[in-house]
């Protein structure tokens, strides 16, 4: 799959995941979770330290220099090495989310696009 093709595919997902897993909120818009959190154009690089699957969906711990972050991606497109060291570009954060999938909050999550790093 091309980068611009996973990046639009991520971004579907997002908006999907939104819908189907957020906490409720007072706007009609799908996207106004992740409107609260901070505005997001940053990259996140560590190591991959757990993995939760949750339908097409995978939820990654990575372990970086600022301390353990919870990053979201496609699950078809997330690294598949075990300890992987990967670099996130961040497209959205949301700050306390819910997944329903999982039945967990988590105190932040990044929605990103991730590659390994070689």
């Amino acid at each position: 799959m091309s980068p611009l093709r996973a990046s639009a595919a991520l971004i579907a997902a997002v908006t999907l995941c939104v819908t189907a897993c957020a906490e409720r909120h007072t706007s009609s818009d799908p996207l106004a979770l992740l409107a609260r959190g901070p505005s997001s154009s940053r990259t996140v690089r560590g190591a991959v330290v757990e993995r939760v699957d949750a339908g097409p969906y995978q939820y990654l711990r990575v372990r970086t220099e600022r301390g353990d972050e919870w990053l979201a991606t496609l699950r078809m497109a997330a690294p598949r090495a075990t300890a992987a060291t990967v670099t996130a570009r961040v497209l959205a954060d949301a700050p306390r989310f819910y997944s329903r999938r999982l039945d967990r909050t988590f105190a932040s999550l990044a929605f990103a696009s991730i590659r390994n790093d070689p």
